[in-house]
């Protein structure tokens, strides 16, 4: 009979949650409840920096872009949602510099290395607009 005291091992890749250990075969898989996980923490990311930034937080609207990045860095619209707060803090430098990892980030996982059309029509109207102020 196993000791009811000793710590419960699950190996490296099942990590133990109280007294069960989770694998792929009890839980129908890892990747679509990461995947889940992950597209939630986007979809949170954009909606708090649109809010920032509509409240005139263009920093913490970055933030909220660069959160929600730091999750799933092939997502373009917290890109776009990056390059707009920069823009409105001020920071054109920042726009560029989103812009390239953008491209760079695009570039692992896109069949011809092209951002959305969306993405690089931004880029262009926040690269050639003097802001006002």
């Amino acid at each position: 009979m196993p000791n009811a005291t000793a710590p419960r091992t699950c190996g490296t890749r099942s990590p133990s949650y109280g007294d069960r250990c989770w694998t792929a075969a009890t839980t129908g898989g890892w990747k679509p409840r990461f995947e889940n996980i992950r597209a939630e923490i986007v979809d949170a990311g954009d909606l708090l920096a649109e809010l920032e930034l509509d409240a005139g937080r263009p920093d913490r609207s970055a933030r909220a872009a660069r959160t929600g990045l730091a999750s799933d860095p092939y997502a373009e619209q917290l890109w776009r949602a990056l390059m707009r707060a920069e823009y409105e803090a001020g920071n054109i430098s920042r726009v560029h510099e989103a812009w390239k990892a953008c491209l760079k980030a695009v570039a692992e996982v896109s069949a011809d290395g092209d951002p959305h059309p969306e993405t690089a029509a931004l880029y262009r109207k926040l690269a050639n607009t003097r802001r006002p102020g």
